[in-house]
């Protein structure tokens, strides 16, 4: 067996086991100290970023709430200058005579800029003042007004019923007249006040029938006459055409004013009609469901009613000033001293203008007047009268026939158009 030399057999080979696991271990450690390291440094370079991006954040914010601050700032005095700016011409208004409920609302936009709820309070409290300041005077003269106010309905009813018994009279007068033999001018000149489609038609000339020899019937009509009282010569056709042109023109302004008696309401009119007519044109702006479509509908057609009868009632091509003072006159205004009891009668006196007018025209054009201006005795009247025509062999859809007389449904529909209550 071989020997190991002496060099070797000086070794212990266990003997290096403990330093190598020493020396393991110190450099597990000293790894573990660099991942350590590593680690911090990272999460040391999150937080760092975090913090700037913190930081960065909050220097947004504070910019944009300095932004704000400043619009704010600007919003509060502009918002001051044009308050200052409306209570400037509120003051130039009312120094200049306009009334303090106009300038009001004429300085409105700039006085209560982005602040409608104190332009309700200032109004409420305008008009609490006004009507503290009236109550006396309208206690005093309430007694003294109302007997005048009946006194005057009295009379004017008294008035109505006597013209209209006079004119029932001298209707049953002036028929009896000339069934007697009278001609329809002597009928007339004694019962002046006759009036209704059978006057009228008999005073545009007489009728006759004649038989033809094979056994035929027509209306033989003697030259028209006019009215006593008229100009006593017959129209040209010129003048007829305008007159037919008046008559049409007439057609609009009574369209306008059904459709206004039909949706108008108490608050279309004065303090009320005033503030809705702020909140349609200012507070719509920045809040739209503030807007009343029906109440700027009713208002604009009183506009449109304006603009009709400018273009009905004026005397010639171009209106003067006076016919339009007078025209505004007739009509309901937009000041807030207006009601809609007062709108009504207004709408039914321009109505009741227009029928007066229309009546005259048709007779001196010798035409039965246009249905909305016939009360239902005469629409009633003239189809009687057309059906006779009819019978005695006028056709119902000629020119004669539809200028003097009206069908059964051209009656029926009148009716139920104009006088609802008759129909039911």
């Amino acid at each position: 067996m071989a020997t190991l030399p002496q060099w070797i057999s000086g070794i212990d080979p266990l003997a290096s086991i403990p330093r190598m696991l020493q020396g393991y271990a110190t450099g597990a450690q000293i790894g573990e100290s660099l991942r350590a390291g590593e680690q911090h440094a990272a999460d040391q370079a999150d937080a760092n970023a975090r913090f700037e991006a913190e930081l960065a954040q909050r220097e947004a914010r504070a910019q944009q709430e300095y932004q704000l601050h400043q619009q704010l700032q600007q919003e509060k005095a502009e918002t001051a200058a044009r308050n200052l700016a409306g209570m400037q011409e509120y003051q130039s208004l009312v120094a200049s005579g306009l009334p303090k409920e106009s300038a009001l609302m004429q300085a409105a936009p700039n006085l209560f800029y982005k602040q409608p709820d104190k332009l309700m309070n200032a109004l409420h409290e305008f008009t609490m003042e006004q009507q503290a300041a009236q109550s006396a005077k309208r206690m005093e003269a309430s007694q003294k007004a109302q007997e005048g106010h009946l006194n005057q309905l009295v009379t004017d009813a008294q008035s109505k019923s006597k013209r209209q018994e006079q004119q029932d009279s001298d209707t049953k007068g002036f028929v009896d007249s000339v069934n007697a033999g009278d001609d329809p001018v002597t009928a007339y000149g004694k019962f002046p006040m006759a009036t209704g489609p059978l006057v009228t038609s008999l005073m545009r000339g007489q009728e006759t029938i004649e038989a033809s020899p094979e056994g035929g019937v027509k209306i033989v009509r003697s030259g028209g006459v006019q009215k006593p009282g008229k100009s006593g010569t017959e129209l040209t056709v010129g003048a007829k055409t305008e007159m037919q042109k008046e008559l049409a023109n007439y057609e609009a302004p009574i369209a306008t004013i059904g459709q206004i008696q039909k949706n108008m309401r108490s608050t279309d009119f004065g303090l009320a009609g005033k503030v809705g007519e702020f909140m349609d044109g200012y507070v719509a702006q920045v809040k739209p469901e503030a807007a009343d479509p029906r109440r700027e509908s009713v208002r604009n057609a009183l506009r449109f009613l304006r603009a009709d009868l400018y273009k009905s009632l004026r005397s010639d091509s171009n209106i003067t000033k006076a016919e339009q003072e007078q025209i505004a006159a007739m009509l309901p205004s937009d000041q807030m001293s207006e009601s809609l009891p007062r709108a009504a009668q207004m709408l039914i006196d321009t109505r009741n203008e227009l029928i007066t007018r229309a009546r005259d025209k048709s007779q001196r054009l010798g035409v039965l007047a246009p249905k909305w201006a016939l009360n239902p005795q005469e629409i009633k009247d003239a189809y009687k009268l057309g059906k006779q025509a009819i019978s005695l062999g006028m056709k119902p859809d000629s020119q004669e026939f539809r200028s003097r007389y009206l069908t059964e449904q051209e009656a029926v529909d009148s009716i139920n158009k104009y006088f609802p209550e008759v129909a039911q």
